[in-house]
């Protein structure tokens, strides 16, 4: 296929996108990702940076620091790091929840029980979770419960990526 092909200006599939071949630590994912998915824990995928809230804080801070971070949702937690629920920009939409978003808290808002899964379980399980729910990340924690990362739909792609031999920046 000619290199640097364009359609209306996207750009297309062309053999400098062809990945690389398969290293050897990728050589279990190549031959079945089925048995790699169950082998690998969500710690090793996981984004560990994580922003975290807390059940009082304003829910108009909250509102303004997710959209200055361009982030969807935030896990909250309570004053030892332990995960208590989860609240998304749409649970801040003036009206979604409360009438009055400039008094109430995230606590008032926030979706619990929230779906979140441990650091050492299967990659397969958060795969599963995010294509079943429909949702494009899940708060990570650890034995205690303290949230320690998220994992992310691109998470995945991104492990898939590398196990078929594309070379991917750190996220």
């Amino acid at each position: 296929m000619e290199r640097d092909a364009t359609a209306q200006g996207a750009r297309v599939w062309n053999d400098s996108l062809a990945p690389e071949p398969a290293r050897a630590s990728c050589a279990v994912l190549a031959s079945d990702l089925r048995a790699a998915a169950l082998q690998v824990r969500v710690g090793e995928v996981m984004s560990p940076r994580v922003n975290v809230t807390r059940a009082e804080a304003s829910a108009a801070m909250c509102a303004a620091t997710l959209t200055a971070l361009r982030l969807r949702n935030t896990p909250v937690v309570d004053d030892r790091g332990k995960l208590v629920g989860i609240v998304s920009v749409s649970d801040l939409a003036p009206g979604f929840r409360v009438a009055d978003i400039g008094s109430a808290t995230v606590g008032d808002v926030m979706t619990s029980p929230v779906h979140a899964l441990p650091e050492g379980a299967p990659l397969a399980y958060a795969m599963n979770l995010l294509a079943r729910s429909g949702l494009r990340e899940l708060p990570v924690v650890s034995s205690d419960g303290v949230v320690v990362g998220v994992v992310t739909s691109n998470d995945v792609l991104r492990w898939v990526a590398r196990g078929i031999g594309y070379v991917l920046p750190d996220a």
